[in-house]
């Protein structure tokens, strides 16, 4: 069940559905999705855009913003982040974008994601 609604909500953010409503840039720390205690479960949210896959970021490179702690793959990546964090944090508030449309918070599958006109 659990991969049928990351499914759905992939889908939806290939379509661009709900893109209104995207918290990015602008949400407290409650808005992001921490529920490992790290946003997007720890994954390199750079990665996404530079390597085009789903990479596991490290403790050692971690960098807090908006009150939430992020994890990258190198000193890099967490580098660039810093940088722009608005440019690389997803949208939605790292939630399924399906779930958002429907107006509550569906945690998501790190690994199943889209970059869509530049927007993760």
């Amino acid at each position: 069940m659990n991969r049928l609604l990351y499914g759905i909500c992939l889908m939806f953010v290939s379509l661009g559905i709900g893109g209104a409503l995207t918290v990015r840039g602008q949400a407290p720390s409650a808005a992001y999705n921490q529920k490992t205690g790290v946003a997007v479960h720890g994954y390199d949210v750079v990665a996404y855009f530079t390597d085009s896959k789903a990479v596991p970021g490290q403790a050692q490179f971690s960098h807090t913003w908006n009150g939430v702690r992020w994890q990258f793959a190198s000193a890099a990546h967490r580098d660039a982040f810093a940088r722009e964090p608005e440019r690389y944090a997803p949208a939605f508030g790292g939630y399924c974008a399906y779930g958002v449309s429907r107006g509550y918070a569906v945690d998501i599958d790190p690994e199943a994601f889209a970059v869509v006109d530049g927007t993760l």
